[in-house]
């Protein structure tokens, strides 16, 4: 596949990921606020639908983050031609040997000195040096267990899954005390906590704080694929 035809698809591919999620939710708005115009009844009814609009939103940006390392890793690039973070993050797996102090080197197994803790920390850092020509040649692998949206995909957190891929994490800061408070909403529907209904300024509000970082984030990383942010110098 050309380079255009991997922008072209990546692009098409998010634009799916956004637009069934809100053709999904107008559907349920439509057929809920045609039902009824008893407003208390409806105030309830959005309490069902604020916590679908934070599904949407968690299910887009995870899906989105997917779609772009898939397609980073379609490219085929090596760990030496890419941005530290995309880097860091296709070697986890070296990183994790180096960091275990389970982990003890080949050499060391079963000699006198196999109890030698400091001596077992050097010996994994010198493991790692030796596989560093090996490292920076490797093709990049990113894997989709890097998007994690841990409990809830909080402000923070999403900012520490952009951060990790080199996307601009800065996008989420005008949209940050409106999506933890969507949060905090959904979680006392979610629990059963929040017995009074939502208002329509209310929901209308939060919508369009989800949709609104969602097409942040689409355009976001549409942009920085097509631009290859990722990569050190175009290659």
């Amino acid at each position: 596949m050309s380079e255009q035809n991997f922008n072209e698809s990546l692009s098409e591919e998010l634009e799916r990921a956004f637009s069934c999620r809100i053709e999904e939710l107008t559907l349920f708005e439509n057929t809920i606020f045609l039902a009824t115009t008893n407003e208390d009844d409806l105030g309830k009814c959005r309490k069902m639908l604020i916590v679908m609009v934070y599904a949407y939103f968690e299910g887009f940006c995870k899906d989105a983050l997917t779609i772009y390392i898939d397609y980073i890793n379609r490219l085929q690039v090596m760990t030496k031609d890419v941005t530290n973070g995309i880097a860091a993050s296709s070697i986890e797996a070296d990183y994790a040997l180096l960091l275990n102090s389970n982990h003890k080197p080949e050499p060391l197994r079963g000699k006198l000195l196999d109890q030698d803790g400091i001596l077992h920390q050097f010996a994994r850092r010198k493991e790692f040096w030796g596989k560093y020509s090996q490292l920076l040649n490797k093709k990049v692998e990113l894997s989709d267990k890097l998007i994690d949206a841990e409990s809830n995909l909080k402000s923070d957190v999403l900012k520490k899954l952009l951060y990790k891929l080199d996307l601009d994490y800065t996008k989420v800061d005008d949209f940050q005390s409106e999506l933890n408070h969507l949060i905090g909403i959904r979680n006392s529907v979610a629990h059963g906590n929040l017995t009074r209904g939502i208002l329509k300024d209310t929901y209308d509000n939060y919508k369009t704080t989800a949709t609104h970082l969602m097409k942040e984030i689409k355009e976001l990383i549409t942009s920085s694929y097509v631009n290859r942010i990722f990569l050190i110098q175009s290659l």
